[in-house]
């Protein structure tokens, strides 16, 4: 992070936007605390960065110009914003540290959603790719107090594997549908009755990913 010491929190913007790839949790505390009188201004900032990262529009065009585009709408956000709005900080990007975030444990959280504890392993590891039903999102976004939009998004991405392999060739990650999954799991059968029941609802009326 730079030395520089901006006066202005458009000049913070501009350090944040040259040096952070992503609006994560772990960012948004380090510029907090180099910049303690922008805290407020930095987590609406930080906030809203994190809804675009999590539209999904994705537009390619180049650094620059991104950067450009983001800080403006930033800025344009804050600007009509009261000077007492809070907005909450930007979400983690896996479940695991949402989870302790909360202060939680994974148990407590697996029941909070009606899940065991493999199945919050596997969504942590992003190890179901299709076929989470939009209940499980409402749940687990109830849990852990953040967006719907924000739990998503911490299912959604590349599968993680156990552990670092430095190998050229990556080694495929397992990955299963979300019912494949409730079945493999430790789940009492009525439990996992109640989520297919769901999931066959949701593809009826649209409601799953």
């Amino acid at each position: 992070m730079s030395t520089h010491s901006p006066h202005t929190f458009e000049d913070v913007v501009d350090e944040i936007m040259l040096e952070e790839e992503k609006p994560t949790h772990e960012a948004l505390v380090r510029w907090t605390a180099q910049y303690p009188k922008h805290r407020e201004a930095l987590s609406r900032f930080f906030a809203t960065w994190a809804l675009q990262e999590t539209s999904r529009e994705q537009v390619t065009v180049d650094e620059a110009r991104a950067g450009d585009r983001m800080l403006s709408k930033a800025l344009d956000f804050l600007a009509g914003q009261p000077a007492a709005a809070t907005l909450p900080a930007a979400a983690p990007s896996r479940l695991s540290q949402a989870i302790k975030s909360r202060g939680l444990t994974d148990r407590e959280f697996a029941k909070k959603c009606d899940l065991d504890e493999s199945l919050v392993d596997k969504l942590d590891l992003r190890r179901i790719p299709s076929g989470i039903p939009q209940k499980l999102h409402e749940l687990a976004a109830a849990a852990l107090d953040f967006t719907i939009d924000a739990v998503r998004a911490m299912f959604t991405g590349e599968p993680i594997g156990a552990v670092a392999n430095k190998a050229k060739n990556k080694p495929t990650v397992p990955t299963e549908d979300f019912l494949a999954a409730v079945d493999s799991s430790d789940l009492p059968e009525d439990l996992k009755a109640r989520w297919v029941e769901i999931v066959n609802q949701e593809q009826i009326t649209g409601g799953n990913r």
